[in-house]
């Protein structure tokens, strides 16, 4: 049994020494076959590479010629003329096409007429305005109209602009100013008539006071004096009428009096707020002004698109700025692939 099992070991060794060396035959013939495909691959490569050049040779333009011992297809430049206007040429052909499609996109593109983008404006004011016009020319009131328009103009005119303006002239660079509403002179005069009519009724009426009291009272114009005697002297009307009257008089003359005095006080109040009266004044003036000029706009650059205003003007120089900083962001950090 051991040699049997011997010879059986012996047996198996045997086969797998046969088996490796036809794998190893295999191998050599497989290699054998690999370097005959790659060198008739080669051949053919060659071959092809030929042909290439050989129609290269024939294809190429008239200002190049091949090199006499480039293998791998190298041409030299021989007319330079020939090649820079044949360059132009397609530069040209390549900026017409680019203009055709710029016009072709731009006609696609193209914003609808400005009566169909503002067509609810047109739709309200022409209507409207055609509408006035018919009804002031059928009932023949035009005339009137544009008369009594004239007449406002000319009324706003002088009292908010005229007036205003020539009052502020004189005020600063002249020493006229306004006129005062009250005469100064007969305020003084009504003054020194009081204190003299005063002066006589207490000297009458009460010469036992003091004469520096007497004094007192009629700097002061005060006629407490005077109320009181009239009330005492009310009761005996009849006897003392003469008395009543002229203390009667006495008091219109103080009542004159404290008028010229409040007069005074709202010319000097009139006076010292003149100019901001004048100014404001003029202060519908400006505000129509604006409103003239915001609707002057409106109508020349929105409707009828004349001209860019400042605020396009401005966001115009904000979009290229924008631009600029872009385009020198992406020199110094270019984009990577």
């Amino acid at each position: 049994q051991q040699q049997h099992q011997l010879q059986q070991q012996q047996q198996q060794q045997h086969q797998l020494q046969q088996q490796q060396q036809q794998q190893q035959q295999h191998k050599l013939e497989r290699t054998k076959e690999e370097k005959e495909d790659n060198g008739a691959s080669e051949k053919d490569e060659n071959a092809e590479s030929q042909i290439i050049l050989e129609e290269s040779d024939s294809a190429l333009p008239l200002w190049a010629a091949p090199l006499p011992y480039s293998t791998e297809g190298n041409i030299s430049i021989v007319n330079l003329p020939l090649l820079t206007s044949e360059v132009s040429a397609l530069l040209t052909t390549m900026e017409e096409v680019v203009e055709e499609q710029k016009l072709r996109h731009s006609k696609v593109l193209k914003p609808p007429p400005t009566i169909m983008r503002r067509w609810f404006i047109y739709g309200l004011v022409v209507p409207t305005v055609g509408y006035a016009l018919y009804k002031i020319i059928r009932n023949g009131s035009g005339i009137a109209l544009v008369r009594h328009a004239v007449f406002k103009m000319r009324t706003f005119y002088q009292e908010h602009v005229a007036e205003p303006l020539r009052y502020i002239v004189y005020e600063l660079f002249t020493g006229k100013g306004r006129q005062d509403i009250t005469d100064q002179t007969a305020r003084r005069n009504a003054i020194t008539s009081l204190k003299e009519m005063l002066r006589s009724w207490l000297d009458e009426t009460y010469p036992s006071l003091p004469p520096e009291r007497r004094r007192q009272i009629v700097e002061d114009m005060d006629i407490s004096l005077i109320e009181k005697k009239k009330e005492y002297s009310i009761k005996h009307a009849i006897y003392e009428l003469q008395d009543i009257v002229r203390m009667s008089f006495i008091e219109m003359q103080f009542i004159k009096k404290e008028l010229m005095n409040a007069m005074s006080a709202i010319n000097e109040l009139m006076e010292s707020n003149e100019i901001n009266l004048r100014l404001a004044a003029m202060a519908p003036t400006a505000f129509l002004l604006y409103g003239a000029k915001w609707t002057f706009d409106f109508w020349f650059y929105a409707l009828l698109n004349v001209g860019n205003s400042r605020e396009e003007t401005f966001a115009s120089l904000r979009h290229v700025v924008l631009d600029i900083e872009r385009l020198l962001v992406m020199r110094d950090d270019p984009p990577r692939v």
